[in-house]
């Protein structure tokens, strides 16, 4: 039995009784695991297996596949306030959703889990457009992947480089406590820039990147 920190970033149902889980964890970078007997009125996950709930998981490893047998969960954090907000729901799903387009399952990756983490609280507290740290979130991913061009890249805006220098310089007051307001042109350059590094990484733009792209 292995034990980490992960958070739920989707579950969809497998049968009457179960559910299929996938989670970004602090050890073992995306993984994907069954929660058998989920839906049952008595089950021990009951109310853990929410969107964006941070839970300490046991599970047994598959041989044959990367679907993993979850065993147990303890809820260590709920991101109740996300779920009252529309608009920064859908874009932490989108976020969400980028991650699984961009990391392999069952491969770490160093930092990734501290950072979507830090992008959950942010989401809560930010007092500027929510789709600010958004954008913060996807600097933040390309950097990780090792995708996001050094601030003196030809190809980066002066005023664009400002913004990505001070996020790459503060990533924890970027993310996890709000982005400062930007106007609206600027914004709109940032959100550009960014997608142009997405269409270079995966060869196409992120799905429902442009339903919160101001």
């Amino acid at each position: 039995m292995e034990q980490t920190l992960g958070i739920v970033i989707r579950w969809f149902r497998y049968s009457d009784s179960s559910l299929i889980v996938h989670w970004v964890t602090q050890d073992h970078g995306r993984l994907n695991t069954m929660a058998r007997g989920a839906l049952r009125a008595k089950s021990s996950f009951k109310g853990k297996l929410d969107l964006f709930n941070q839970c300490q998981l046991s599970f047994k490893r598959s041989r044959q596949s990367t679907l993993h047998t979850l065993h147990e969960v303890q809820l260590q954090k709920h991101h109740s306030a996300l779920s009252r907000q529309l608009s920064r729901f859908e874009q932490t799903c989108y976020a969400s959703q980028l991650i699984s387009q961009c990391i392999e399952e069952d491969t770490p990756v160093e930092g990734l889990f501290e950072l979507f983490d830090a992008y959950l609280m942010g989401m809560q507290v930010a007092q500027t457009e929510s789709c600010l740290q958004t954008l913060c979130f996807e600097c933040h991913l390309l950097d990780l992947l090792g995708s996001l061009p050094p601030s003196t890249h030809p190809s980066l805006p002066s005023p664009v480089r400002d913004i990505v220098l001070d996020w790459m310089q503060n990533p924890s007051r970027s993310l996890s406590t709000g982005c400062k307001a930007l106007e609206p042109p600027l914004l709109r350059k940032l959100a550009a820039y960014l997608g142009h590094q997405w269409i270079a990484y995966l060869g196409r733009p992120p799905k429902n990147r442009q339903k919160w792209i101001p």
